[in-house]
């Protein structure tokens, strides 16, 4: 008989770790089950109620983990409830056991107040769970650089760990303002660089670390550059020549960035001769999803945000109320005095909403993945009205969305 659970004892999650190992390991066993244990006893916002699992006869066949983070809108950090190592041992397929966990794990995040969900997935199978692509792919090929002379006071060398304060600094400075970056307290981080040699700094004289970089795609196993951060064009500079210099030389000169346009370190270097490629999922490819599980909570949550936009816009005074609906949810934005008051309203109210779409396309909007004019052109949405439409954009304007390669899951 079928038991849905989670994970309760350590031996549970080291059973879960071997499922998990099992069925997704590329090269070694032995390095994903390591880094599955390491995630579990090091991540800050893990709980073993995370792991929920289906047991047959005692032994655990099927498993869902719910990876929180917590992520950047603007001056708020917001906590998202992520979805990873969804497996099925081989024997127990074929019985619907990831869509139970997948249900179990919706109401589970429902219930403990997380806003938003978010995955990396397979085609055609989590859209039935209000699952939409929402996250672009971003990467820039430098093509052969004629690079700037190396600036001569800087010196490139691996992470240790007593560079975490000075590259937790860089992180923020650079990454903070942009939207869904997972907001990395010093705990997280020594997680993710469990493999020092995978980060690189370059230093001045002084000893300041002036930039980072983090290497290499574990997945695709090719060299390429993650994540950058940079305090300045030198820095930005002396870090480009040191991952040239480790580069294979089978590159010939080509790098790989991934990471969003507006990127300091993306700033810098582009106009060395690169070409840029935007990658946007259609609908059904599975990959940088998001649903979102409570209107009235990510919109509460996230109102510094919505105030700070307004007050940078020809609507700072505005005063009204906008409406909005989904299939489940309708909200009223209360405006006065530059202020915005968010209040959760019934269905049954009879009052016609402002915008009104599907939580799926809806989530879009909210964080940018798209505008309001895009989701109108499209027939997803619908507004009611020129000013509604005009304070909506302003509220929700197109942005770039993105969560880096070592906050995947």
């Amino acid at each position: 008989m079928a038991e849905l659970t989670y994970a309760k004892t350590p031996s549970d999650l080291e059973e879960v770790a071997d499922l998990v190992a099992k069925t997704f390991a590329r090269q070694s066993y032995f390095d994903f089950f390591e880094r599955r244990m390491r995630y579990q006893q090091m991540d800050p916002w893990f709980k073993p109620e995370h792991s929920r699992i289906i047991r047959e006869d005692g032994r655990i066949v099927s498993h869902v983990s719910i990876i929180e983070k917590r992520v950047h809108f603007g001056p708020v950090v917001v906590p998202v409830a992520g979805i990873g190592d969804v497996c099925t041992h081989p024997g127990a397929r074929g019985k619907g056991y990831a869509r139970l966990l997948m249900e179990d794990a919706l109401r589970y995040m429902r219930e403990h107040g997380y806003p938003l969900s978010m995955l990396y997935g397979i085609p055609k199978f989590y859209h039935k769970f209000g699952y939409i692509e929402a996250v672009r792919d971003y990467r820039l090929t430098l093509m052969a650089p004629d690079l700037p002379e190396k600036p001569p006071q800087y010196t490139a060398r691996p992470l240790r760990p007593e560079d975490l304060p000075a590259v937790m600094r860089l992180y923020r400075k650079n990454f903070s303002a942009h939207l869904l970056t997972v907001a990395r307290n010093e705990r997280y981080w020594q997680r993710i660089t469990g493999q020092p040699d995978r980060f690189l700094v370059v230093e001045n004289a002084s000893g300041e670390i002036g930039a980072y970089a983090h290497l290499w795609d574990e997945y695709s196993r090719k060299f390429v550059v993650n994540e950058a951060a940079t305090d300045g064009w030198e820095s930005s500079v002396a870090l480009l020549h040191a991952v040239l210099e480790r580069a294979p030389r089978e590159l010939c000169g080509r790098l790989e960035v991934r990471m969003p346009p507006k990127v300091l370190f993306i700033r810098h270097i582009r106009e060395l001769g690169s070409e840029m490629t935007i990658r946007t999922y259609a609908e059904g490819e599975g990959q940088g999803m998001l649903a979102l599980l409570g209107l009235v909570n990510l919109l509460s949550q996230i109102r510094p945000l919505l105030e700070e936009r307004l007050a940078g816009s020809r609507f700072s005074g505005f005063s009204g109320r906008l409406v909005i609906q989904t299939e489940s949810e309708r909200v009223a934005l209360e405006f006065r005095e530059g202020k915005i008051r968010v209040q959760e309203m019934k269905l049954v109210d009879p009052v016609e909403p402002d915008l009104y779409a599907e939580a799926r396309y809806l989530v879009r909007n909210l964080v940018g993945f798209w505008s309001i004019g895009d989701a109108l052109q499209q027939g997803r949405i619908s507004v009611s009205g020129a000013e509604a439409r005009d304070v909506l954009e302003v509220l929700f304007p197109e942005e770039d969305p993105y969560m880096f390669f070592a906050d995947y899951f």
